[in-house]
């Protein structure tokens, strides 16, 4: 996220000195164009630091890839926005120095415009390749978004990324197409947590059903099951007592002659 963040400042810094020889020039312009050491200082600076923006750029399209590579999708979407939608105030003011710089050349040439086509078409490249290094971060983020939402992004965006005014058109729509996508998405969701926890509701209920009817034929076998068992220990019961009953009266009849022979005293 450094690299970007100085590749946005270094944008910015390039744009104060290109226009720093317009007060240059209203000031005093023979002291720029006439001194060889001020002039040479100037475009010499002006030159080396345009060379060192590019390459700080071309490492920041580079570091999108591996944004995205890594799955670093929060720093990848605060790089897309800041590189698409922050930048639009310094391309504005580049263009309006490029058109000040198209004119000052073809009013140089006295009109002889096929001398000045290639020195005027630099500096639009140049942009360009501003608009192509921040358009990576734009692609990676498309790719995401798709992975996201699927055919709701179209394949069209990876195009339009890359063409100057149409970037920020398609970004400021993607942006906004993204927040409907994700309040639809929430309200999907939610839904389905409601069916979800509606089904998991009857299940419970269900279950709580087949529990208590399982727990009544629990009882109601134990309640049968206790009563036989009472039943056969009455059984039982009643048996040896009519046993004993029986040999009592048995052992009564036995011993009863016995005693009846025996002598009166």
């Amino acid at each position: 996220m450094k690299i970007i963040k100085a590749f946005f400042v270094m944008l910015h810094i390039q744009l104060a000195i290109q226009y720093a020889i317009v007060p240059l020039t209203l000031f005093d312009s023979e002291l720029l164009f006439n001194s060889k050491i001020l002039s040479t200082l100037y475009f010499v600076s002006l030159i080396l630091f345009f060379i060192a923006t590019q390459v700080v750029g071309w490492i920041a399209a580079v570091t999108a890839i591996k944004m995205y590579l890594n799955s670093e999708t929060e720093n990848l979407d605060n790089s897309w926005k800041l590189l698409k939608l922050k930048t639009v105030p310094f391309y504005i003011l580049n263009f309006i120095y490029c058109i000040g710089y198209c004119f000052v050349l073809i009013g140089a040439s006295r009109g002889m415009i096929w001398f000045v086509i290639i020195p005027m078409l630099i500096p639009i490249w140049y942009t360009c390749a501003f608009i192509i290094q921040s358009g990576f971060f734009g692609t990676a983020s498309v790719v995401v978004l798709r992975k996201r939402f699927g055919n709701n992004i179209s394949v069209i965006n990876y195009l339009l990324q890359f063409i100057p005014v149409l970037d920020v058109i398609d970004t400021i729509a993607l942006m906004h197409k993204i927040k409907k996508l994700q309040a639809n998405f929430t309200e999907e969701k939610i839904q389905q947590q409601k069916i979800c926890c509606g089904f998991l509701q009857q299940i419970f209920v269900l279950q709580a059903v087949y529990n208590f009817i399982d727990n009544r034929q629990r009882i109601n076998y134990i309640a049968k099951n206790s009563v036989k068992l009472s039943f056969l220990k009455l059984r039982l019961f009643q048996r040896f007592k009519r046993f004993v009953h029986q040999r009592s009266v048995s052992l009564h009849c036995k011993i009863q002659p016995v005693f009846e022979k025996l002598p009166v005293l």
